[in-house]
């Protein structure tokens, strides 16, 4: 069960409004277990106002924390690291730069990529020094002598520097530019480079003749070299050394952001005045073993190797109220460096320290959670904390308890060793601490101890409001022991439903206890009188904090709340990270702080607020985890995880050690990263440091691998992408590092890429790949021109086959229909012409034998008649024959108009238009009779003036049109299609249709000689008009491809 209270004293709190701004804060938890079957837990909260603090300023790398308080990150030659690193640099690109015994790779936080040389053998060349020139190249030395540059994504010899170089030991450039070469393995060995040449320095400099054994180029633009007798420096625009110092043993050279000179030997480390005189005594720094070199930080902080680990000397602004033995510290193997054989660091752009060691690679960094290893070891039962009302941070241990003043450090308080199991505070301010089979009452100056009537089992505490002391102890379920007026009282909770899994005590206001059946009821103070305020609703609870007025329940499930009665809840549905907070506390700037499984995490108390009232509100939430320091995500349920210190510092413990976290002096990464894209593969082929490319043609997948380089927490930094033409929108790719197109067609593409470091900075610019994918002969336009065209030959070839067939099948018809015609026309010049022809010249000689010449003459009359009809008989058999000429068509229309002419008639004008054209002979014959029978229509009918024929031979289509000016056709015969008992405009259509054309008639109306008129249109398509000629075919597809194309017409 748990107790807590929430007590303010009048007069702390006008003294803390006054120095500082106020919040409730230090909550006090502890756990028990009631029977073998139900699990439950006895919690003491108590709530007091602590003050706030007034805030330094934010380090890269905070000088008064010790080097394991930074954040160390490693990785060894199992983990892909090289080995042997000699080398370390960053170039403009971000890259960092590594050379090893094996070659030199480059690393992005993620991947270490090797580089090859391109020589043979190049793999057995081992790296001793690097530069990163200020143009941007990267020059890399070997243990042969040679020097290599990387330019524009490859690594080439320098083949410039002289032979006698043997071994290349250091790589230096000052501020105009020139690079400096320092030789080992002879004497004198100090080369120069300036407008691109290299220049031997020898005694005309002032060189001695001695061995180099470090070369430093200084902010000011001097140049320091370190011999085995001298230290010699070089100034800006000088052309001669000047002795400074004799060093004792390895020495080294560096400069503060200020612009002062360190010296470093086995004398210490001092710092030379602005003549270079002692500008005050040393500071004990370890000396040099096989190897030595030391460089300020942009913290102040000195940091150093030695070949047997490193060192840091803190920033002389962090001297103060420290001894001098605290001033310097170090890291070797023991402490995790990849090895003692430390070779080479290097400062980031971030502020990361980098160390190259024999075994692999070491980063420091600053770490937003700190730990505090200066506590005792943790107890069976883990770190307690309590933060009390003075502002001090109280923490029980195995060995004793801790005090941590506001601003100050962890100190052991005398006389109060032994295992610490709880600590609570008393109204006066005194603390209670409750160890293994006693209690400690610690004032100022004075301990008191009073045995305890419980076992040896873990033991909570608090203080009720009475000033009572109360423990429990999970081996004795459901009952606790008060110490009143100096004498032990046993409380029994057997008036309760059930076994109290948390009893809450708050400062002015009733006592509350969770059941372990997930009932909260209200108890009054002697704990008794059981009033429901909430049935069966929180369950899995791990921890409860009480706020101001408000109870915040922290469950395996989320958060729930309880205000005014009323419980309210975020689940781990909607926010996942909220999976078993185990601890609260709140900031006077508005923030709630809870650590839980996710780590610890800060979240804006209003925006909280609106989390609880509103399901669909979002929570944005700061996390903390083992990144940021956390030595682990492990704690222990129902224990007081979270306290807050009067300097503002929040205290968090873990089953790793006790943390604190700055709120004020959290680490906020500014600088965006620089975003490369590091290669293409195509095809199994791998292109470093594509900018544009050409691809070969037909490719159709790639994949692109690109980096965020932000060092600092590499697996945080996150990515957006796009293809241009491809991509609609950007690809939010997370954390991952590359990108696959598949199917991708010929043309140009545009990829291009952003990251945000760990703490969300973007660089909107990123970086851009174009790259050209070229077609193919099957995709290129050539050959799509050729498939057109083939499209095209082919439909034309299926135009003229069908045209053919369609062609072939109404010549059928018609050559049938022609056939019957001639077949008629046979039989009736064979039989009825004929045989009328007999009987015509019968009746002449009878008539010729009558007497009488009057009775003869009516007979001739007759026969005269009957000659007559026999000469129409023979015009309509000879019409039913084929004719053989285009212009029998014309010239029939014009007949045909002459003979319906008359004197008193309608003006007939006929015209042709084109070029005439063999037709067949049906569409011939139906042609002139359709005109014939509109002409004659007109002149009988439509009381016309004039007549208009007009016959035109297209290309398309034959076409003939009958216009009159006469008053037009009533509508109801138009309708109709015919006038009763009439066929004419009925034989017209069938004639129309039996050859494959369309009749169109159109009246205009209006009535009388002065009315629109009427118009017989008649259209026959061409290849049913027209007979087929030689080369008609090839006519025809030559017009079509004209009417297609109607430009390429000559």
């Amino acid at each position: 069960m748990a107790v807590g209270r929430d007590r303010v004293s009048p007069i702390l709190a006008r003294r803390d409004r006054v120095r500082h701004a106020m919040r409730r804060g230090a909550r006090q938890c502890m756990e028990t277990a009631f029977g073998a079957m139900v699990a439950s837990r006895l919690c003491f909260l108590l709530g007091i106002l602590v003050a706030g603090f007034a805030h330094g300023p934010a380090y890269a790398l905070d000088p008064a924390r010790d080097l394991n308080q930074y954040k160390h990150t490693r990785w060894t030659i199992t983990e892909g690291a090289p080995q042997g690193i000699y080398g370390l640099v960053q170039g403009p690109d971000g890259y960092l730069w590594i050379g090893g015994s094996e070659g030199v790779y480059r690393f992005d936080g993620v991947t270490f990529e090797p580089i090859p040389l391109g020589v043979p053998r190049a793999e057995s060349w081992r790296v001793t020094a690097m530069l990163a020139a200020q143009d941007g190249t990267i020059w890399v030395g070997y243990d042969n002598g040679a020097l290599a540059t990387y330019r524009g994504g490859a690594l080439q010899l320098d083949r410039s520097v002289p032979k006698t170089v043997a071994f290349t030991m250091r790589l230096a450039q000052t501020s105009d530019g020139a690079i400096w070469l320092a030789a080992g393995l002879q004497r004198r060995g100090l080369l120069r480079r300036a407008g691109g040449r290299w220049q031997e320095i020898g005694t005309d400099w002032g060189l001695p003749d001695d061995w180099i054994s470090d070369v430093t180029a200084t902010r000011d633009g001097s140049l320091w070299v370190t011999t085995s007798k001298a230290i010699l420096l070089l100034r800006k625009g000088a052309r001669r050394f000047e002795k400074v110092e004799t060093p004792v043993g390895l020495a080294a050279v560096s400069d503060d952001a200020a612009g002062h000179i360190w010296f470093s030997d086995r004398r210490g480390t001092r710092r030379r005045s602005a003549s270079l005189a002692p500008g005050g005594p040393a500071v004990a720094t370890p000396a040099a073993q096989n190897a030595f070199d030391t460089r300020f930080d942009r913290d102040g902080n000195l940091w150093g190797i030695t070949g047997a680990g490193l060192f840091r000397m803190r920033a002389p602004g962090a001297w103060r109220d420290r001894p001098v033995s605290e001033r310097v510290d170090t890291f070797t193997a023991k402490d995790g460096l990849t090895s003692d054989v430390a070779n080479v660091f290097l400062e980031d752009r971030e502020g990361n320290i980098w160390i190259g060691t024999s075994l692999g690679l070491d980063r420091f960094r600053a770490a937003n959670v700190v730990v505090t290893p200066s506590i005792g070891t943790k107890g069976v039962w883990g770190y307690v904390l309590l933060g009390a009302r003075n502002g001090t941070v109280y923490v029980g241990a195995n060995d004793g308890v801790f005090q941590i003043p506001p601003g100050g450090r962890p100190t052991r308080i005398p006389g109060a060793g032994g295992e610490t199991h709880d600590l609570c505070e008393a109204h006066d301010g005194s603390i209670w601490a409750i160890q293994t089979g006693k209690a400690l009452r610690i004032r100022p100056g004075s301990i008191a101890r009073r045995d305890v009537p419980l076992g040896r089992d873990r033991q909570y505490c608090a203080v009720d409001n009475a000033d009572n002391l109360l423990i429990g102890s999970p081996g004795i379920p459901g009952e606790l022991h008060s110490l009143r007026s100096g004498r032990w009282h046993r409380r029994s909770f057997a008036t309760l439903a059930a076994t109290p899994q948390y009893l809450i005590i708050r400062a002015q206001q009733p006592s509350l206890a969770l059941l372990g059946s997930g009932a909260l009821v209200g108890l009054d103070r002697l704990g008794r009188n059981p009033a429901p305020i909430l049935g069966d609703r929180l369950t899995d609870v791990s921890t409860v904090y009480v706020g101001a007025g408000d109870v915040l329940f922290g469950r395996q499930s989320g958060i729930s709340r309880l205000r005014g009665g009323r419980l309210q809840t975020i689940g781990t549905t909607r926010f996942p990270w909220l999976v078993g907070p185990s601890g609260f506390v709140e900031t006077p700037t508005g923030q709630t702080w809870l650590i839980a499984r996710a780590g610890i995490i800060r979240l804006s108390s209003r925006a909280l607020d609106q989390a609880f009232a509103d399901p669909a509100a979002p929570l944005e939430a700061m996390i903390l985890d083992m990144e940021d320091g956390l030595p682990n995500v492990q704690f222990r349920d129902g224990d007081r995880n979270a306290v807050r210190g009067g300097d503002g510092r929040l205290w968090f413990t873990t089953t790793g050690g006790v943390v604190s976290v700055d709120p004020a002096r959290l680490v906020r990464n500014a600088v965006p990263p620089p975003v490369s894209i590091r290669a293409m593969t195509v095809a199994g082929l791998r292109y470093r440091n594509p900018s544009s490319m050409t691809l070969a043609p037909g490719t159709s997948q790639l994949a692109i691998q690109y980096a965020g380089l932000s060092l600092s927490i590499p697996g945080r930094v996150r990515f957006r992408y796009r293809l241009e033409g491809i991509d609609n929108d950007w690809i939010d790719a997370a954390t991952r590092r590359d990108a696959y197109y598949t199917n991708l067609g010929p043309g140009t593409y545009r990829f291009r890429v952003t990251a945000a470091n760990n703490d969300g900075v973007w660089n909107r610019d990123g970086a851009t790949l174009e790259f050209t994918i070229p077609p193919t002969f099957v995709q290129s336009i050539w050959f799509k021109l050729l498939v057109g065209l083939g499209v095209i030959g082919i439909l034309a070839a299926s135009y003229l086959w069908r045209l053919r067939q369609l062609t072939a099948r109404l010549q059928h018809r018609f050559d049938i229909r022609i056939a019957e015609r001639e077949r008629i026309a046979r039989e009736l010049h064979d039989t009825l012409l004929q045989g009328f022809q007999g009987l015509m010249l019968q009746i002449k000689a009878g008539v010729n034998r009558l007497p009488d010449a009057a009775a003869r003459k009516p007979l001739d009359e007759a026969l005269k008649q009957a000659q007559a009809v026999l000469i129409e008989g023979r015009d309509r058999v000879q019409e039913l024959r084929t004719r053989d000429r285009a212009g029998d068509l014309a010239q029939a229309l014009i007949d045909s108009a002459s003979t319906a002419a008359s004197r008193t008639g309608p003006d007939v004008q006929v015209t042709t238009e084109g070029e005439p054209r063999a037709l067949r002979p049906l569409v011939l014959e139906e042609v002139h009779r359709i005109g014939e029978e509109a002409i004659r229509n007109a002149q009988a009918h439509a009381n016309a003036a004039s007549i208009a024929v007009l016959l035109i031979w297209g290309r398309q289509s034959l076409r003939l049109s009958v216009c009159d000016d006469g008053v037009g056709i009533p509508a109801d015969i138009l309708a109709h299609g015919e006038r009763p008992g009439h066929f004419g405009l009925r034989g017209m259509r069938e004639r129309a249709e039996r050859i494959g054309g369309r009749l169109v008639v159109i009246s205009r109306g209006g009535g009388g000689r002065s009315g629109g008129g009427t118009e017989v249109g008649l259209v026959v398509p061409a290849r049913a008009a027209y007979r087929a000629q030689p080369g008609s075919r090839l006519i025809r597809l030559r017009t079509m491809l004209r009417g297609m194309w109607p430009g390429r017409r000559r």
